[in-house]
């Protein structure tokens, strides 16, 4: 039985948590949240994503994800942004943390880097 493979297009407030694979091509920590770190992730179709960790799970985050590198995403939350958290052109983000299922992936080019 093989898990169910979401797209980022597919993803809404209050989305279940399925397998979403990603590139991560940014990172950063917003000078007057520095306990929170946004990861830009893009699937396959080059659909785009922030990706949260925050608090307790934001070291943990910063350990497990580098730039440029594939991962398999599993038991996320999917929320709203505000206009503060809101950098790019989509109505929800992914919040992430060590209750989540991260997978480092073979780069086999599927997924671009832009």
């Amino acid at each position: 039985m093989s898990e169910t493979l979401t797209t980022i297009s597919e993803l809404h407030y209050g989305s279940t948590g399925t397998r979403v694979e990603v590139r991560i091509i940014h990172i950063w920590t917003p000078q007057y949240c520095t306990y929170e770190t946004w990861y830009l992730g893009f699937d396959k179709y080059g659909d785009a994503i922030q990706i949260l960790g925050q608090r307790k799970d934001q070291g943990y985050l910063q350990f497990v994800f580098q730039v440029s590198k594939c991962y398999a995403i599993c038991k996320y939350g999917c929320g709203e942004p505000d206009s503060f958290q809101n950098w790019i052109d989509n109505i929800i983000y992914m919040a992430v943390g060590m209750a989540s299922s991260i997978t480092l992936l073979l780069d086999t080019g599927i997924i671009p880097w832009n």
